[in-house]
């Protein structure tokens, strides 16, 4: 399961976060509103994040930073490391890492993914958007946060610093072949979507 730990620069106003899945898919949230509370903050963002259309983050988690969380910059944003596949596959570790604390006068909070299809393996990282957006026709409406920045970042797990081994997000989670539709065929043994789920040894 992958986590980001996002800070926000103040605690008042109100923002939504943008969602790019893997499969290219864009998904926004409703208007989130800030607050002293990092617990509060982390529940409202967690709810919205859950609320998405289609479930895309179903189980997706979030609570306030305790403690500051190392992080990895990729050098390519959302693309999995698979150096193998037959030499089409992606080298993708740390460009570089950093540090996300915890400020009290700032939004401090971590978005932990869900093991389910679509989650697992590396994810692009989320954006806040902190612009007001209350004209007519604007989706989602939010008073934006006033001079708001965000600063965001891949937690770095304790068994793998440079996060070169997660390659999770494999075609039909290596259990199947993409019949060309976008549907996967799963393997004697296996079923889901994703053929994610084990249904008989075989």
């Amino acid at each position: 399961m992958g986590v980001q730990a996002i800070q926000l620069s103040a605690q008042t106003g109100a923002f939504s976060i943008i969602y790019h899945d893997p499969y290219g898919g864009v998904w926004r949230t409703d208007g989130i509103s800030s607050n002293s509370d990092d617990a509060i903050v982390a529940k409202s963002v967690q709810d919205a994040l859950r609320a998405l259309p289609n479930e895309v983050l179903e189980g997706v988690s979030v609570a306030k930073r305790t403690s500051a969380q190392t992080v990895c910059h990729r050098l390519k944003d959302g693309q999995q490391h698979i150096p193998s596949a037959n030499g089409h596959g992606t080298t993708n570790k740390c460009g570089s890492t950093g540090s996300i604390g915890v400020d009290a006068a700032k939004q401090d909070f971590d978005v932990t993914f869900a093991d389910k299809p679509g989650q697992t393996g590396v994810q692009f990282l989320l954006e806040v958007d902190v612009s007001a957006r209350t004209a007519a026709g604007s989706f989602p409406t939010h008073a934006g946060i006033s001079s708001g920045t965000y600063t965001i970042g891949e937690v770095i797990g304790s068994t793998d610093s440079a996060l070169g081994a997660l390659s999770e997000l494999a075609e039909c989670s290596d259990r199947g072949l993409d019949n060309g539709d976008g549907e996967c065929e799963c393997f004697d043994g296996f079923r889901g979507l994703a053929c994610e789920e084990q249904e008989a040894l075989v």
